[in-house]
């Protein structure tokens, strides 16, 4: 074979490697199939290790590759629909205040587009959603979570705006 088929080895006596490109490519691949789970742990463990780098090395990969990001995401969606379902599910009966709350800024927007201040986090209504779900729970009373000035009012969807409330005081 042409000593270009060989990658370069400084160790060797001839600085080449013994196998060629093609058959090291092929040896490489082969190991990698026999090895999957040895490689599968090792590789947990690297981004156990790296999480926070590897945070930051892909959040710069999708934003310099967004459209290709997006394509990924799609096609992962559609392979893995059930399973992501499944797992919406068991976060959501996890997080059901932080679900109450999502929902809740999502019913508020429909409501009245401009109702979302600069400074609005989830984090800040979730202990209303919590309380309103605590308060259901003890007394077997539903309870809402309202806006204390109204959004057709010119209200905001803003924690300092809201307050837990009897359904039936709610109306």
């Amino acid at each position: 074979k042409p000593v270009e088929a060989f990658s370069k080895a400084k160790k060797s006596k001839d600085g080449l490697q013994h196998a060629c490109k093609k058959c090291s490519n092929a040896n490489n691949k082969n190991w990698y199939l026999d090895n999957t789970e040895h490689v599968a742990a090792k590789a947990a463990v690297w981004y156990l290790d790296n999480t926070e780098r590897q945070a930051v090395n892909s959040k710069a990969w999708r934003e310099a590759n967004p459209k290709r990001a997006v394509e990924l995401s799609k096609a992962w969606y559609s392979d893995n629909t059930e399973r992501k379902l499944a797992s919406n599910k068991v976060w959501a009966l996890a997080n059901p205040a932080h679900r109450a709350a999502v929902s809740g800024r999502g019913l508020a927007i429909r409501r009245s587009p401009n109702c979302m201040p600069d400074d609005y986090t989830v984090e800040s209504c979730m202990p209303f959603y919590a309380e309103a779900r605590c308060l259901t729970k003890e007394t077997g009373v539903a309870h809402h979570v309202d806006h204390i000035i109204s959004l057709k009012k010119g209200g905001m969807h803003h924690a300092a705006n809201l307050q837990v409330l009897t359904a039936s005081a709610n109306q």
